[in-house]
């Protein structure tokens, strides 16, 4: 196959492979909690978990998203008793975010995705030399500057 043949066909399988993803990770979750979370809730709950002592305009600005759209989806998991807020005793006009007991399990259950995924490509991986995976993990960080 032809050089320019096979980078269309790269190309359309990761466009294919990205919609794919975009459809499976969009879809509304529980993790057995009875209610359902989306995906932005989803997301600022892994970064509160993974970041302890965070506030919403860290997210906001990590993430490229308005500080109103950060507080929107705070209120909905404050509500939901999935996190709380704090004053911060340094800089009293900001709120230290926090997960609840809830929000926890949630976190817990997004680590565990988190692994499984990390295994799927590991397994997925293997048979590749160093060189190969290089030259892959390259193609992910050149995409990235595309899309930013």
């Amino acid at each position: 196959m032809e050089k320019d043949s096979n980078a269309q066909l790269i190309a359309r399988q990761l466009l294919s492979t990205i919609a794919l993803f975009q459809r499976s990770d969009r879809k509304a979750q529980d993790f057995d909690t009875g209610q359902k979370l989306y995906l932005a809730e989803i997301n600022l709950m892994e970064f509160i978990g993974d970041r302890s002592g965070c506030c919403a305009s860290e997210f906001a600005t990590e993430n490229r998203i308005t500080k109103g759209a950060v507080s929107q989806t705070v209120r909905r998991l404050e509500a939901k008793g999935y996190i709380t807020r704090a004053d911060d005793p340094i800089c009293g006009v900001r709120s230290i975010l926090s997960l609840t007991e809830k929000g926890k399990a949630v976190y817990g259950r997004r680590l565990d995705y988190r692994k499984r995924l990390d295994g799927f490509v590991l397994e997925a991986l293997e048979h590749c030399s160093a060189e190969n995976q290089s030259e892959i993990w390259s193609f992910l960080k050149k995409l990235e500057t595309f899309w930013e």
